[in-house]
């Protein structure tokens, strides 16, 4: 019997250099060292523990200057990875082969993503406590005031093929109706309406083909949020929408949008063009650059219309992707 965890670290690169090779495909350029790195970290590619893991088994030696590497030479760290990776990879062979399997099929995908959700859930949470104590300071929301409760406002419905079982909800319609405060029908509203990325879908990847919608259907996507949200927030106000950014529509306005606020001098989160200024949403420049004056009756472009802005209070800034 051979321990593979205390092979020598030239053994194990020897045993597994393609697994090593694929992982660097995948690991995180660095270990994130803050808390906002962590976040960019955890929305693209695999979860953060599971590239922090690969980043540092792929190094090739230890660096006692920089976190997170020389892992392929902690006992086990490697093989367990191993381990995992074949898990999911038997599974999905045996998948192909008509077995069906009641394991984990994305075993080593999955590593870290629970406790990175747990760990900034907290700050989101302080974050929401600053902001209501900071609009009851000012008063623009009233201790035990009550909105009147409107839909949650989702993207688009996800396309079903013909076996999808009868009762089966999908998780954004799930998590939507446990959010709301509306019960039975009419708990949420898409943008999209009732389109689907595809009509009577073969596979999974067709169901969440979001590409296929038409420029016109992105279009109508808008209009429909324009006038269903926001022309009555800026007619009325008096209530308050939890609203997707469906980037799927909203995408094709965001050049048009930038160039508006640049040539206004409106202050532009995202100016720099950095990887995490690219995040924010299309819909964000489209409300810094909307002209409100037809939903209070003003001539278009009126100089007394309001204008859309980021809230911020003190050394507080609530925009949509920074954490101050």
């Amino acid at each position: 019997v051979v321990n593979m965890a205390n092979l020598t670290e030239d053994a194990q690169r020897d045993v597994v250099g393609f697994l090593l090779t694929e992982f660097k495909r995948f690991q995180c350029p660095r270990v994130p060292e803050t808390l906002r790195e962590t976040l960019v970290q955890d929305m693209q590619g695999l979860s953060v523990g599971s590239s922090v893991i690969l980043h540092s088994l792929s190094e090739e030696q230890y660096d006692p200057q920089k976190i997170g590497t020389g892992g392929i030479a902690l006992s086990g760290s490697l093989t367990a990875t191993v381990r995992n990776t074949l898990e999911s990879g038997a599974q999905r062979t045996a998948e192909r082969l008509g077995v069906a399997q009641v394991g984990n099929r994305h075993e080593c995908l999955e590593s870290g993503a629970l406790g990175c959700a747990a760990a900034h859930l907290v700050v989101l949470q302080d974050i929401a406590g600053d902001l209501l104590s900071d609009f009851e300071e000012e008063g623009i929301l009233r201790p035990g005031q009550k909105y009147t409760a409107r839909p949650i406002r989702t993207a688009w419905n996800v396309g079903r093929m013909e076996s999808t079982p009868k009762y089966f909800v999908n998780a954004k319609i799930a998590v939507a109706s446990a959010i709301s405060p509306i019960e039975g029908p009419g708990f949420y509203e898409n943008a999209f309406g009732d389109q689907v990325p595809k009509d009577s879908p073969e596979n999974i990847e067709e169901c969440y083909a979001c590409k296929l919608f038409t420029e016109d259907q992105r279009r109508g996507a808008v209009t429909k949020t324009e006038v269903e949200v926001f022309l009555p927030l800026e007619r009325d106000g008096g209530f308050v929408e939890v609203v997707d950014v469906c980037e799927e529509a909203w995408e094709e306005f965001r050049a048009e949008n930038l160039r508006l606020l640049r040539q206004q001098g409106v202050f532009l989160p995202g100016g720099s063009e950095s990887d995490e200024d690219l995040r924010y949403p299309s819909v964000l420049y489209a409300l810094l650059t909307r002209d409100t004056s037809a939903s209070l009756g003003l001539p278009a472009n009126s100089p007394d219309a309001p204008k859309w802005e980021i809230y911020e209070r003190g050394g507080r800034k609530y925009d949509y992707w920074r954490l101050y």
